[in-house]
């Protein structure tokens, strides 16, 4: 990391895995002047997750970078091996540290899915489009009514009660679901907790049955 901070300060640039990601000032002379550097950094685990696989988006995203999708991949399996070199990107981002969280799809903090409390409270799930909480289809991707004062107060409780029972407990993630077949919420009072001056989006929704998608 000193070698990557010094390296930075003379204007090297490492953007993304690759030769073409690489960028290095053509200089005559270089001066340094005295150095005495310390830093800690603000962010205890830093990671990023980067998949080989490549989809319809990415195929149109690499011709811009001059990178083929032999090239991407093989730049990947490179930049994440434990190592550390020039041409390693992941030293380069001073990226590590680990606390041991691990937030993954955690339901916004609700234990279990639309199986175990669709039955009993449908209003804790996401309007959608059709007018249904309907998540059966969502599978490990379900979503909820963030503005639901009673699911709100149900999952505090909740993980109040996990740390109780468990002291030790390192983390409890409230990290929400993406993905998956189902949209967010389009109930009135969601609705309410997008700022009224942004731009205006559109949601897919997608019926699994059928397959495709459509513009609400």
């Amino acid at each position: 990391h000193a070698v990557v901070e010094f390296l930075s300060s003379l204007g090297i640039r490492y953007l993304w895995p690759g030769k073409t990601g690489q960028v290095v000032p053509r200089n005559k002379t270089i001066s340094v002047a005295q150095l005495d550097y310390t830093f800690s950094p603000i962010i205890g685990q830093r990671h990023i997750r980067a998949s080989s696989w490549i989809n319809e988006r990415s195929k149109h995203g690499l011709p811009g970078l001059q990178i083929t999708e032999d090239e991407w991949r093989e730049s990947r399996n490179n930049t994440f091996l434990p190592r550390i070199d020039a041409d390693n990107w992941i030293a380069w981002q001073r990226l590590g540290g680990d606390l041991g969280i691990a937030g993954t799809h955690a339901g916004a903090g609700l234990i279990n899915s639309w199986e175990e409390h669709g039955k009993k409270h449908p209003e804790w799930f996401a309007l959608q489009a059709d007018g249904t909480r309907d998540q059966s289809n969502a599978g490990e991707r379900w979503r909820l009514c963030k503005s639901n004062p009673e699911l709100i107060e149900y999952i505090a409780t909740s993980i109040i009660e996990r740390v109780k029972n468990n002291p030790s407990l390192a983390f409890i993630s409230l990290s929400p679901n993406d993905g998956g077949y189902s949209s967010f919420c389009m109930c009135e009072n969601c609705k309410k907790l997008d700022p009224p001056e942004e731009q205006k989006l559109h949601l897919k929704y997608m019926k699994k049955s059928e397959k495709q998608s459509t513009m609400k």
